[in-house]
Parts: structure tokens; sequence; C-alpha cells
């Protein structure tokens, strides 16, 4: 089971005594009242003999297939450039949307804000996105209206994955 730490919670009451012989990375020893507490924010892991703190502190990197939510900051030419949260911004043809054609291309101004899929992401370089599937179908992906945008850690958005 995973459970949330954070810095300077006594994770002794989770660690088992009789069969943990490693201590791994995040936790530390409190020098004043020898307990172990967490010392990165982290997901608790243990596994055998073995306990530690999964750290998701590094950036995030796309991949192909990662369903993710960009903000448009931009236009080039018959791209649209979205800030997606990684050091290299994102484009998106006008034509990956369900529907678009030439004639009928989506009108993104900058500020609003897409669900899109990584179609392709290459070293130092743009991640390319798209709003459709194999078949052309947008399947809930494009432009998202009305409501709220809420920048969060990732280890958050990790949660419900690793539960």
């Amino acid at each position: 089971m995973s459970l949330v730490c954070l810095p300077g919670e006594d994770l002794s009451t989770r660690i088992p005594k009789e069969n943990t012989k490693t201590i791994g990375y995040g936790i530390a020893r409190d020098p004043d009242s020898d307990v172990l507490v967490a010392r990165q924010p982290g997901i608790f892991k243990h596994e055998g003999e073995k306990c530690w703190i999964s750290v998701h502190s590094k950036r995030y990197v796309a991949e192909k297939g990662d369903r993710i939510i960009g903000i448009v900051t931009g236009s080039a030419g018959d791209f649209y450039k979205l800030e997606i949260g990684t050091p290299e911004n994102a484009t998106i043809s006008f034509l990956a949307f369900e529907g678009a054609t030439k004639r009928n291309r989506p009108d993104l101004k900058i500020g609003d804000v897409v669900y899109a899929q990584v179609m392709d992401e290459f070293a130092h370089a743009d991640v390319e996105l798209t709003c459709v599937d194999a078949v052309s179908r947008a399947r809930g992906l494009g432009v998202l209206s009305g409501g709220f945008l809420f920048k969060v850690i990732a280890i958050i958005v990790c949660l419900p994955l690793n539960s």
C-alpha cells in the first residue's frame, strides 16, 4: 500500500522493525528523538527488507501517448504553440482537431486550454500533439471551455496511478 509522506513525518509506525534491514532514500534518523523521519515529500514504499520514499522531484518529460493539458501561447504558420509544463514548448497543427480542414480551422486564442495527446516527442525539440485518434475522432480531446485550471505538483497526479 502506498502512503504519502511529508518532510519531518514520523515513519516509525510504518516501518516494521523485525524484517527491515535497509533504510533507503528519503528517510533519516532524527538525532533528537532517535526515530525515523521523512526527509523528502513522496510516496512511502516497502518491499521485502527495504523501505524508501519514492520522490518525484524531477521535471515532467512528455512521452508518446501521454494525455496532457496545454495552454495556447501563440501561433506560427499552420501550428499553435502550447505550454505543457516541460522545458520545451509543444506544437499542434490546426489540422490535428476533429473536423478541421484548410477552410475550417479551429480558432484558438492565446490562453485557450487544450486537452491533447502526445503524438511524438523529440530530444531538445518541441513536442508534437494531436486532438484526434487514429480514425480522426476526438474522443474527449480538444479545446476545453469553462471551468478552472490548477497547476499541481507531479506527485499529486501520480497518486491515483499508484493506488
